[in-house]
């Protein structure tokens, strides 16, 4: 049966390993001539997750369904974590499940930031852009805005007395400033 320490001992490629001349180098040691781990299980991803991710444009995009699609647990860390699981005990609120998955992700931390997608995680881009030439024009029509809101008040509270304000209905006076 597959182990750790026997995968950790099998030949690797390359011309020094599978790939040499030298066929005892090929074959290997016995202590990494156990058998492959198995696959029985398998990634389970919801097309949930898909549709969440590529139905919103690239720079809302979430690297959860790249990163999920592309990381490989072994059957060997499987079961390391389910035997972490089952040593910890019963909880009666399951958090043990949720243990054992976060102590394995932190035991192997290193191994995983392998399958992180490129471009994650994401950095701020530190231009200025309030030195932007749209960014001056929009501040230029900002003030003609607040220049013809003062003028207007000013205007209407000087004219209050005048016959035609007094006549005016006082929804448009209101719509008016």
């Amino acid at each position: 049966p597959a182990s750790e320490i026997c995968v950790a001992k099998r030949v690797g490629p390359g011309v020094n390993g599978r790939c040499s001349s030298d066929i005892s180098v090929r074959r290997g040691t016995k202590a990494g001539s156990c058998d492959n781990d198995h696959h029985a299980l398998k990634k389970v991803v919801c097309s949930r997750l898909y549709s969440d991710t590529y139905d919103v444009s690239p720079p809302r995009r979430s690297p959860a369904y790249d990163f999920i699609k592309s990381i490989q647990v072994t059957d060997l860390e499987m079961e390391d974590m389910l035997k972490h699981w089952a040593l910890r005990g019963v909880d009666k609120y399951g958090y043990d499940g949720r243990d054992a998955v976060c102590t394995w992700v932190r035991d192997n931390l290193d191994d995983l930031q392998r399958f992180i997608p490129r471009g994650y995680p994401r950095t701020l881009d530190g231009r200025n852009r309030y030195k932007e030439s749209y960014m001056y024009a929009a501040m230029a029509m900002g003030i003609v805005a607040l220049i013809v809101v003062f003028s207007t008040t000013f205007v209407t509270y000087h004219q209050r007395d005048t016959r035609i304000l007094r006549l005016a209905n006082v929804q448009f006076l209101i719509l008016m400033l």
